[in-house]
């Protein structure tokens, strides 16, 4: 019976395998700076589009000013079930929420 020795043999690393992780890394690396690209560039364009709806007003003025218009020569009509519909559904809104 032959005694061998008790310390592990440690396999040696093929030069191709670690080439081939080499390649894996750097694609790996490739996409992560695309991803990083994507993402600061898809970044300012929504900083972009929030700039220029904060620039807006809240409130239509054209359509404020015509209103106005027509209050000052009588011609402006209130449509009293459209009205009513209104403030039943916010009511109904106000009550679920």
């Amino acid at each position: 019976m032959k005694v061998e020795s008790q310390i592990p043999k440690v396999p040696v690393q093929d030069k191709g395998i670690q080439k081939g992780k080499d390649e894996a890394a750097a694609k790996l690396e490739a996409k992560r700076a695309d991803i990083l690209k994507k993402s600061s560039t898809e970044e300012f364009s929504i900083k972009k589009l929030q700039s220029k709806i904060e620039a807006e007003p809240d409130m239509d003025l054209k359509k404020i000013e015509e209103l106005r218009e027509k209050i000052k020569k009588g011609q402006y009509q209130v449509d009293n079930e459209k009205l009513a519909d209104s403030l039943l559904k916010d009511s109904l809104i106000d009550d679920i929420s």
